[in-house]
């Protein structure tokens, strides 16, 4: 791992745990076997690092969109959203830290950050919400989606349950089992609510 890819992945670990203030450039320097000026070769200030965070955050997040949409491709557009809610579920169940940034920091960013780390997130979070929206799309063509429904209606709709079965997992502390069996029961109401008739 290069020095820019430790640094940022160190400071995940620690922004998760400390909090944006509680998390110092000595720290993330320490915790990496560095001296804190070399930080600034990579990262202008704390600031921009948290930034580079945030930004890993969701790229991570569009890549296992992008990349279990793509596994799945050659099933059906139901089987391929609801496979890609198990593995986003088992994925913030197994990446405990990164999952826990991204709720930590999306509902209660660093006031001064506020403002460009909803850019960040809304510019690159639009990428897995688009390839949510062309897999709703193909279930229309296949007929299984109604047709009446908005797309984008859909894909937020399904962007809902998933924030809620992440809520749940942590919240009734469910193992992997339990997750599925919770996903499968949810999912019959939500497809009935979709579906083509």
């Amino acid at each position: 791992m290069e020095t820019r890819e430790r640094i940022i992945h160190t400071s995940l670990e620690l922004f998760t745990e400390w909090g944006y203030e509680g998390t110092t450039l000595s720290a993330i320097a320490q915790r990496i076997g560095i001296q804190k000026p070399s930080l600034y070769a990579h990262f202008a200030n704390k600031e921009a690092l948290f930034l580079a965070t945030v930004k890993k955050a969701v790229l991570e997040y569009n890549r296992i969109v992008r990349s279990e949409l793509k596994a799945a491709a050659a099933e059906t557009a139901e089987l391929q959203l609801k496979t890609l809610l198990y593995r986003l579920a088992e994925v913030y169940y197994d990446e405990y830290t990164i999952s826990q940034f991204y709720y930590r920091f999306l509902f209660f960013p660093p006031p001064e950050l506020a403002s460009p780390m909803q850019e960040l997130m809304a510019y690159h979070g639009s990428a897995a919400d688009q390839h949510i929206e062309a897999v709703v799309q193909r279930g229309k063509d296949e007929g299984a989606v109604e047709p009446s429904l908005a797309n984008e209606l859909i894909t937020e709709t399904y962007l809902t349950l998933l924030s809620g079965i992440d809520f749940d997992t942590r919240y009734y502390d469910f193992n992997k089992q339990q997750i599925r069996t919770h996903i499968d029961r949810i999912w019959q109401i939500f497809w009935r609510g979709i579906r083509a008739f």
